[in-house]
């Protein structure tokens, strides 16, 4: 018997049950393994007790959330699907991690959050310059040679 998992030798009566079994696992182990890299599978990294939002699968009108409130995982179900503290079973891609000091930070700071202040030697400290965000940006076009 010839087939795309090509399970079997020529000789059929010399394998038993549990070596054929063995065999087809270790095969489909094979090909999982091979579509996984092929397709850069990602493995969930969520885990038990962990707090989760969920992405909602439907329409989402203007200006309200895509998530919604947080919610604990409970258990795991299948390799990629959890329980979730409301009884609902959710797959790990729809899932997104909610981390846990922002429930608690919540209720202590409420004031927005503002660049820091720099102080150099030369001035005073009654005047505090602004310092600039520390993101990357991109260099000014008269240093980096562009002409259009």
């Amino acid at each position: 018997m010839r087939t795309k998992l090509n399970i079997l030798p020529a000789a059929l009566k010399s394998k038993t049950h549990a070596e054929i079994k063995k065999r087809v696992k270790q095969k489909q182990n094979k090909m999982k393994a091979y579509t996984d890299k092929k397709m850069r599978a990602k493995t969930p990294t969520v885990k038990v007790g962990d707090i989760v939002r969920v992405r909602r699968p439907e329409h989402i009108p203007k200006g309200s959330s895509r998530f919604t409130e947080p919610r604990t995982v409970m258990k795991k179900v299948g390799q990629n699907t959890y329980t979730l503290n409301d009884g609902r079973k959710w797959n790990a891609s729809k899932l997104a991690h909610f981390p846990k000091q922002d429930l608690t930070d919540s209720d202590e700071n409420n004031d927005t959050v503002f660049d820091t202040f720099v102080l150099s030697g030369n001035i005073s400290e009654s005047t505090a310059a602004l310092r600039r965000s520390q993101r990357s940006r991109n260099a000014p076009r008269w240093l980096t040679g562009f002409v259009r």
